[in-house]
C-alpha cells in the first residue's frame, strides 16, 4: 500500500509541475514571457491567489527549516554527548537492550500485570560534573541556541 500512494503521490506531483510549466502557455492575450508562478495564480485568481501561492511556497520552505533544525540539533546533542562520555571515560550501558536510549517495546507477562524494568545503567565518575553537564547540554532548552552560534557565522558568508 505505501508502495501505491507514493506512486499515485509522484504522479500528481508530476501533473502538478506539468500545469504549472504549461499554464504561462495557456495565457494567450497577455506576454508572459516574464511571469513566475504567483503571476499566474494573479491572472486567473487576483490578488487573493498570488498572494496564497507565495505564502504555501513560504510554507513548505519553512517546514523544511524546521526539520532541518531539530535533525542538527539532535546530532549536536549526541556528538557533545559522546565527546563528554569519552573525556570522563563514564560507561553508558543498556540493561536490556533498546534504541536511543528510549524504553523498548517488551510485553510483560500475561500472569504478572506489571510493567517490565527497561531502565539503564549507567556508571558515572562524577556526579556533579554530570549535573552540570546536564544542565548547560539540554536538547530543548540550550542546544538549539547553541547551534545559532555556530551557524549563524556560517550563513554570513
Amino acid at each position: 500500500t505505501g508502495m501505491c500512494v507514493i506512486m499515485l503521490m509522484g504522479i500528481l506531483t508530476l501533473y502538478c509541475c506539468y500545469r504549472v510549466v504549461k499554464s504561462r502557455s495557456m495565457i494567450s492575450s497577455v506576454d508572459t514571457s516574464t511571469w513566475e508562478y504567483p503571476d499566474v495564480c494573479r491572472y486567473y485568481f487576483g490578488s487573493f491567489g498570488q498572494w496564497s501561492s507565495l505564502l504555501f511556497s513560504l510554507v513548505s520552505l519553512i517546514g523544511a527549516m524546521i526539520v532541518y533544525w531539530v535533525l542538527m540539533s539532535n546530532f549536536l546533542f549526541n556528538t557533545g554527548r559522546f565527546i563528554f562520555n569519552f573525556i570522563h571515560h563514564i560507561n553508558d550501558t543498556d540493561a536490556v537492550l533498546s534504541t536511543n536510549d528510549s524504553n523498548p517495546v517488551i510485553c510483560p507477562s500475561a500472569g504478572s500485570g506489571d510493567h517490565p524494568n527497561n531502565g539503564s545503567m549507567i556508571f558515572y565518575a562524577n556526579d556533579t560534573g554530570l549535573k552540570q553537564f546536564e544542565k548547560w547540554w539540554n536538547k530543548s532548552k540550550t542546544v538549539p541556541f547553541y547551534l545559532i552560534g555556530l551557524l549563524l557565522p556560517l550563513l554570513n558568508f
